[in-house]
């Protein structure tokens, strides 16, 4: 069955991303079904030039997401002059069309990634009719994913290298063995980042790509809390900053429960950040 795009919707990423590896984060079955061909540089310059006529074409590659979508590209200037995105604006980015076949039902997770891939890359998400789309804000906060189960006294010594103020905020029974428990890194204006322990529900399929002893079942996660006082009305300038100096902290402390625990540090969107990353996290003002 020929899948086609109803309406067509458009990722477009820096030219060095590697959209197939934003795929597999999401997608167990994504895979390469033709790979991108470019065009033979000295084969088109010498049509363009002595006979006049068009050169040979880049072939876009077809990366399968699901059974019923993939995508195609990256699109060439005619695609996207049909598209009407070729101008004097076009933008500089390797552009990926998503085809969905119309006789399979709706799947929540298609519209999700591609938001999440552009915000991962730095690209954006584009509709022919509509122009760029929101990418939203996905949710603040770390997770480390461990085969490693700290008790909550352990990793209260651990978080306290970070924030000294770190408290224990719900702990199992004595009986309870491995259950989860909750602390809690106060600071005096910036709110709180709250450490979740527990036994992970799911696991992000981007963890698949790892080898199987970097990462386990029990999950570690990290957010933060407003500081009493400032909600969804408060002035917009105190969050950010509260939440600008709160990021740090999360990395930080993402950071030391990953080398203590050998476990992998994943971002709301699900992607896997390598320790490089969460080093500059953890650093960033």
């Amino acid at each position: 069955m020929t899948l086609l795009a109803a309406p067509p919707t458009l990722l477009a990423l820096p030219p060095r991303a590697d959209v197939g590896e934003l795929a597999r984060a999401w997608f167990v079955e994504a895979s390469w079904v033709r790979e991108p061909a470019a065009a033979p540089a000295r084969a088109a310059a010498i049509g363009a030039r002595f006979r006049g006529a068009p050169g040979p074409r880049a072939e876009p590659g077809q990366l399968r997401l699901t059974w019923a979508a993939y995508l195609e590209g990256p699109l060439d200037r005619s695609a996207l002059t049909e598209l009407g995105l070729d101008g004097p604006e076009a933008l500089p980015r390797a552009v990926y069309r998503l085809h969905v076949d119309p006789a399979a039902p709706p799947d929540a997770r298609l519209a999700g990634w591609m938001r999440a891939a552009a915000r991962r890359a730095g690209g954006a998400v584009l509709d022919p009719t509509l122009g760029v789309l929101d990418l939203g804000k996905p949710a603040e906060g770390l997770t480390v994913f461990s085969a490693v189960p700290l008790t909550p006294e352990a990793a209260l010594g651990l978080v306290r290298s970070v924030a000294p103020g770190g408290r224990l905020a719900s702990v199992p029974g004595p009986d309870e063995g491995i259950a989860p428990y909750t602390l809690e890194l106060p600071s005096q204006f910036d709110g709180t980042v709250v450490l979740h322990f527990a036994r992970a529900a799911e696991l992000p399929v981007s963890l698949l790509e790892l080898d199987w002893r970097d990462y386990g079942p029990f999950s570690y996660q990290l957010a933060w809390v407003l500081p009493e006082g400032l909600g969804a009305h408060s002035d917009a300038q105190l969050v950010r900053i509260a939440r600008g100096r709160s990021r740090p902290i999360v990395a930080r402390t993402a950071a030391v429960l990953s080398r203590s625990t050998g476990g992998a540090v994943v971002d709301p969107d699900g992607f896997v950040l390598a320790a490089e990353e969460v080093l500059a996290r953890a650093v960033a003002l």
